[in-house]
């Protein structure tokens, strides 16, 4: 048995020392389990309630026939209630608006929906310009303002 390389198992050996593996990702480790890692620890989920997991075996009954004829009354009635259970817990439990969507609704109610649109284009403009300047100044190409 030769040590010597022929030219293709030379390029793969190559290929596989400096380009890594295929399908691997940067950042992401392989775990000791085999699976592949981004490095930050997930916490793991809650489990559902038994109910949460009744609903959702419901919800896939219906959706794989298309209808709710597959349900018993019991069954339906029992869906429907943690339907309107969770969506009322939704409606209780509306997340805060961020500052910046904040910022938009009051600059609608002060100016309009056209004159938001037109300061958006203006600052649009601005960027593109000033982005095309700062790429184009090496070669001497003036950017009309």
């Amino acid at each position: 048995m030769s040590t010597t390389m022929t030219g293709a198992e030379a390029v793969d050996a190559y290929a596989a020392l400096h380009y890594g593996v295929k399908g691997m990702r940067w950042g992401v480790r392989k775990d000791d389990d085999g699976g592949s890692s981004s490095g930050k620890h997930k916490k793991p989920e809650p489990e559902k309630s038994s109910d949460a997991k009744t609903a959702q075996a419901h919800k896939a009954k219906v959706k794989t026939s298309g209808k709710t004829d597959v349900l018993s009354n019991k069954e339906l009635q029992e869906f429907v209630t943690r339907m309107n259970l969770e969506q009322q817990y939704g409606r209780l439990n509306k997340k805060q608006t961020s500052p910046g969507a904040k910022w938009v609704q009051a600059t609608l109610k002060e100016y309009g929906k056209q004159e938001l649109k037109n300061v958006g284009i203006k600052i649009v403009k601005k960027a593109t310009l000033e982005g095309l300047a700062y790429a184009l100044g090496p070669f001497g190409v003036a950017v009309p303002r």
